[in-house]
């Protein structure tokens, strides 16, 4: 729109031009006009007023014409300095702004996805949690029956024995839900590490 708008700034140049010429030709006719006057001495003294009224405004035309081009050279220079101002800062938007958008929405699609297993993560230690109480519950009852068992017969003996073994089952399984914990709880660590406030 700028370049169609200069080329209209160029068509008036143009016609100020054209105006000059003529503004030329005008002064000259009215040169001519004075000097015919002159010749016709007292006769042509009604005509050389009105040669002058025309050799006036051929000049003030030719002043007018001159202060046209002057401004049409500023309104020329100013459409100069805005296309290079808007193709900086298209350069800006297109080498700058894009990239740097792309890169906070590529981040943001990160932090979604990390939040994501954050919350998985957190689910799963939750439901860890509650197996590991649930475990040391059993693991409870099983000392609980133990100290019963102690206090019973050597008949019982049999059951202590398998009751033992069954405690230490149940500690194995507490051991090792233990670790897979740790390691969850590793893991979280290392997702929420990533995170900066």
């Amino acid at each position: 729109k700028s370049l169609s708008d200069a080329e209209v700034v160029a068509s008036i140049s143009e016609l100020a031009e054209v105006i000059s010429g003529i503004a030329g030709k005008i002064n000259l006719i009215s040169l001519n006009a004075s000097i015919e006057a002159a010749r016709a001495g007292e006769l042509g003294k009604g005509f050389a007023v009105v040669a002058g009224e025309i050799g006036k405004l051929a000049s003030d035309t030719t002043v007018a014409v001159r202060e046209i081009q002057d401004t049409v050279a500023g309104v020329r220079e100013a459409f100069d300095t805005l296309i290079d101002s808007a193709q900086n800062m298209l350069s800006f938007v297109n080498d700058t702004v894009t990239p740097d958008y792309k890169n906070f929405v590529n981040m943001a699609r990160q932090y979604h996805n990390d939040a994501d297993l954050v919350d998985k993560m957190s689910k799963d230690l939750s439901l860890m949690a509650e197996n590991i109480s649930a475990i040391m519950s059993d693991v409870g009852q099983a000392v609980n029956s133990i100290a019963a068992s102690t206090q019973e017969t050597a008949e019982n003996c049999k059951e202590t024995h398998y009751s033992v073994a069954s405690v230490a089952e149940t500690v194995d399984n507490v051991a090792d839900m233990a670790q897979i914990e740790e390691n969850v709880s590793l893991e979280l660590l290392e997702v929420v590490s990533k995170f900066k406030i």
